[in-house]
Parts: C-alpha cells; sequence; structure tokens
C-alpha cells in the first residue's frame, strides 16, 4: 500500500522595498566579498548603516556608533540641519512619516454626548446667543439671542452655573459685564 501525499505551495508577492531598506542593504551588500559575504552581508567596519522602523521607514533619529553621534532624518532619509549631537547625547527628533488619514468618523473615546437640555452660548458682533445641543449634534434652527447690545463688541463668553450668570468681555469699553441667563439688566462687572 503506498500513501500520497500532495504538497501544495503559495507564493505571496513580497512588498516592493522602501527607501530605508533599500538603503540599508545597498550599505550592507557594497563591502563585502568572497563567499561569507554572501551567507552573511556585512557593513564595512565604521559605516554607519540607517535604521528602519518595522514598516520600513527611516527611523526618525539615527546614529552612527563608531563615531557616536546622532541626527534626526525628514521621511526620505535626509539629515536636518542642527540636530547633530555629540558623543553620548541624542537628539529628541519627531516621527517625519506621514500619518494616514483615518477613514470615516473616528469619535474620541473620552468624549461622549450631551445631555439633553444643554446650550452653548456664543458671541457675535453685538450679541450672546444659545443654541441646544442635542447628544453630538447641533440644533441651528432654534438659535436664539439672550442678550443684545448692539453698540458694543462682544468676544468672549462664559456661564456661571450655580448663579444662571452670563458674564462677557467687550472690547470697545473695555469692560466685562454680567447678565442673568433668565434676562434682567447688564450689570458691569470690570470697567476699566
Amino acid at each position: 500500500m503506498f500513501r500520497t501525499t500532495s504538497f501544495c505551495y503559495f507564493l505571496f508577492p513580497e512588498r516592493e522595498k522602501t527607501l530605508c531598506e533599500r538603503h540599508r542593504e545597498s550599505v550592507q551588500t557594497s563591502s563585502g566579498s568572497g563567499i561569507l559575504s554572501f551567507f552573511r552581508p556585512r557593513p564595512a567596519v565604521g559605516q554607519y548603516v540607517p535604521q528602519c522602523d518595522p514598516h520600513g521607514a527611516y527611523e526618525p533619529t539615527q546614529c552612527h556608533g563608531s563615531i557616536g553621534q546622532c541626527w534626526c532624518v525628514d521621511a526620505n532619509g535626509q539629515e536636518i540641519p542642527n540636530t547633530r549631537t555629540g558623543p553620548g547625547s541624542t537628539p529628541l527628533c519627531i516621527n517625519q512619516a506621514p500619518t494616514p488619514a483615518p477613514v470615516g468618523p473616528t469619535p474620541r473615546p473620552d468624549v461622549h454626548p450631551v445631555a439633553p437640555g444643554t446650550h452653548l452660548l456664543f458671541a457675535q458682533s453685538g450679541k450672546i446667543e444659545r443654541v441646544p445641543l442635542d447628544g453630538y449634534n447641533i440644533k441651528k434652527e432654534e438659535a436664539k439671542p439672550l442678550l443684545h447690545i448692539p453698540d458694543r463688541v462682544v468676544i468672549a463668553v462664559a456661564y456661571d452655573c450655580v448663579e444662571k450668570m452670563v458674564y462677557w468681555t467687550d472690547i470697545t469699553g473695555p469692560a466685562i459685564s454680567k447678565a442673568r441667563l433668565s434676562g434682567g439688566d447688564v450689570i458691569p462687572v470690570v470697567t476699566t
């Protein structure tokens, strides 16, 4: 009785090497000769070998071990001027690789919808208005003026939820004033 065994081989296309990977490979293979260099390519002693991240991009900080210097590089591996440091220190480099754009909406995990009845206060010229918020949505069609001061330029608004007072700054004065959310007279707080 004979047993037959079948073997299946799947060939997956190898991804194209990145600029950093090609650079590193060229340094590693350019200096070796003889049969041993075929099995273990090595750079010449003292030669700089670029460092690539797991995705093949240049690491933002590159170091040359034999001279003890480090420097920052851009996404193309080019040294960023004035970032080279001496022995024993490493510059703080920001990763220059482009961040892929997110697909679709990406809400922050720490942001939650607002409670019903919440309003947003905003200043527009001589008016302070409020617009209701519903979850993550703004109900623009329900925006209402809260206070109209035609001869003033309101540039900042704050709300005291304990006293139910609206505060604002006015650059024509200059002044800081307040009024009750439910309505009433304008009360100056700071006038000089």
